[in-house]
């Protein structure tokens, strides 16, 4: 959508609050008034393109463009009136998850790394997730955004094993993993980032949990 359709569609919405406003103050000598785009709104840092306007000290945002934001779907359900909003899948496989949290420690120790992926039960009732091997990947990046190095690039012949694991209610599962950082070509003094991934099934239904740190390479 083009920036003047979207100044449209965001116009339109301002008029029809105005009809709104308007016919509950029909009778009333109210001044309204809208700030159009008036604010800076960041996402992680980050500006956004989001179209906004300010009424009474609230700020207004379109449900759609907002959720997408922060990564959900939305739908819209003609029959029941229905807008429905949830966890965004690709391929068919859920990246977040309501009852279980990720949590990554990257310790430098001499000149080996070594990484702690958490999978937290966030509920007071067991999970049990199935484990496909390989279940587990990570990569390093370096402050460029290159890949410098992949765990999966070491993996033998895949095997097809499954692994049913029980993450008690408030416990957590974990993997744990070290690299031999001089073996590597990683750089003294530069800082890197290490992107971390499981995948599991849980309720018959496919999930990958990510979760990245930072690390620095001693000089």
């Amino acid at each position: 959508m083009s920036r003047i359709t979207k100044r449209m569609s965001l116009l339109l919405a301002v008029m029809l609050c105005f009809l709104a406003l308007g016919a509950a103050h029909a009778f009333g000598n109210s001044n309204i008034q809208v700030l159009l785009n008036s604010l800076n709104i960041l996402y992680n840092g980050e500006k956004t393109d989001l179209d906004h306007f300010m009424y009474n000290n609230t700020t207004y945002v379109p449900l759609r463009k907002a959720a997408e934001l922060f990564g959900k779907e939305v739908t819209w359900d003609q029959a029941t009136k229905t807008i429905n909003i949830s966890d965004k899948k690709t391929d068919g496989i859920s990246m977040e998850s309501n009852a279980l949290s990720t949590a990554l420690i990257a310790d430098v120790d001499g000149n080996a790394l070594d990484l702690e992926f958490q999978l937290r039960n966030n509920t007071s009732e067991d999970i049990t997730i199935t484990l496909y091997y390989p279940y587990f990947d990570f990569a390093i990046y370096d402050e460029a955004g290159n890949e410098v190095y992949r765990y999966s690039e070491e993996y033998p012949v895949s095997i097809a094993l499954i692994k049913d694991e029980t993450i008690s209610g408030g416990g957590k599962f974990t993997v744990n993993e070290r690299l031999d950082l001089s073996a590597k070509d990683f750089v003294p003094g530069e800082t890197y980032r290490v992107d971390f991934q499981v995948s599991f099934e849980m309720d018959s239904e496919r999930q990958m949990l990510c979760e990245d740190a930072y690390f620095k390479i001693p000089n």
